[in-house]
């Protein structure tokens, strides 16, 4: 199985469209393991997760390179492994989880792990857990013909018998961090009026683990509500939209949500304020626009991190390439090579911000094929390079 580093991109692209799951890669050329990470989970159980991708490098460097191995251990944790080929040689294994596949998470929460933890990992059932494998196999091109099952024997690693316990600071670190990544990327795919993405992500956190007065679901879910409407309002104010509309959206749900006290009314009332945000950033940011050209930079935001360019967008929009460059620089002022840029440079700010991906898993992510190219179109338009950029981010 041979995979590259845009591969891994866009595999991982995939697979949190469909579930949170952390990528644990061991690169065998220079024994070294890098994670990219949508879970947040204490150093404890990361450590947990480096062991496994090492059990299973182990596994996969004398195995059937044609199978892919799904790993459970004695915390009810579960990961998915696999290999990557050069002929018969492994280069690097890739590790998928942790997850868990128990029908009633009630039967082991609270055991040997506090509940904080289980609320962070996702529940995959056996039939998504197949579909996942094969979205991998699709996505690489593998010959993958069957599966194995590995059971971890707990006098492997002698933990069976370890009460993992969190501390109140630690147990407060990760509700806020997981609350805090869920406003950003919930915000960030509704100040690019992107519907789909905004709902997929608010469908992936337990609004229930937000609970600051826990005997009163529905003021939890009000506050946060409240909370989503607010920060929606204020971070698409830089969309250049008027601000009577925004008035007008923002005060329209803050009235519902006070007058709202079902708990299904309440989260159908969050689905609703998302889909109008993102509807007023889409009509609002290409109001100006012609139709050709609203449509060319709609195509141009869906389709970023692919290899597009004026001959692909003219030919998908079914127009004449020599028409729309002449209107799209006349209208917005800039090439679509130059807009395409400033989309791709916007996102990987955002993921800059918010991730630890290395500067070149980036650049693959937001659809450059070379580390330096987007390394030097960055420093084009930031004025400083990735590097300098995500170092600064806090200050």
């Amino acid at each position: 199985m041979k995979i590259n580093k845009e591969e891994i991109g866009h595999l991982y692209d995939i697979v949190i469209s469909i579930e949170s799951l952390n990528f644990i890669i061991k690169d065998n050329r220079d024994n070294k393991i890098s994670n990219i990470n949508s879970i947040e989970l204490p150093n404890q159980f990361q450590e947990i997760s480096l062991d496994i991708c090492n059990k299973m490098n182990d596994v996969l460097s004398s195995s059937n390179t044609n199978s892919v191995y799904y790993y459970e251990n004695d915390l009810g944790f579960r990961y998915m492994s696999f290999g990557m080929y050069d002929l018969d040689t492994l280069v690097a294994t890739i590790t998928m989880g942790p997850y868990l596949n128990y029908k009633d998470v009630n039967d082991i929460i609270d055991v040997i792990i506090p509940k904080n933890i289980y609320d962070c990992i996702p529940i995959i059932n056996q039939n998504k857990e197949k579909a996942l494998a094969d979205i991998v196999i699709a996505v690489t091109n593998s010959p993958i013909n069957k599966s194995e099952f590995i059971n971890m024997k707990s006098e492997e690693i002698q933990k069976s018998s370890k009460i993992y316990t969190l501390d109140n600071y630690e147990k407060d670190i990760l509700e806020i961090k997981k609350r805090y990544a869920f406003e950003r990327e919930v915000l960030h795919h509704i100040n690019n009026g992107d519907e789909k993405k905004a709902l997929d992500t608010m469908n992936k956190f337990k609004i229930s683990s937000f609970e600051r007065f826990p005997d009163m679901p529905i003021r939890n879910t009000k506050n946060l509500a409240i909370t989503l409407n607010t920060l929606a309002r204020k971070t698409i104010e830089n969309n250049n939209i008027d601000e009577y509309y925004l008035h007008r959206i923002s005060e329209k749900f803050a009235v519902k949500i006070e007058y709202t006290n079902s708990l299904k009314q309440l989260q159908q009332l969050m689905i609703e304020m998302i889909k109008e945000y993102c509807n007023l950033v889409k009509k609002c940011s290409n109001n100006n626009y012609s139709i050709l050209v609203s449509k060319a930079i709609n195509y141009i935001k869906l389709n970023f991190n692919q290899e597009i360019g004026l001959s692909k967008i003219s030919r998908d929009l079914f127009v004449h390439k020599t028409n729309l460059a002449k209107k799209f620089k006349e209208e917005v002022g800039k090439t679509t090579a130059e807009y395409i840029n400033e989309i791709r440079i916007k996102e990987s700010k955002h993921i800059l911000q918010n991730t630890t991906l290395s500067i070149e898993d980036i650049a693959y992510y937001v659809g450059y094929n070379d580390k330096k190219y987007f390394s030097k179109v960055f420093k084009s338009i930031e004025k400083i390079s990735p590097s300098e950029y995500r170092k600064c981010k806090d200050i």
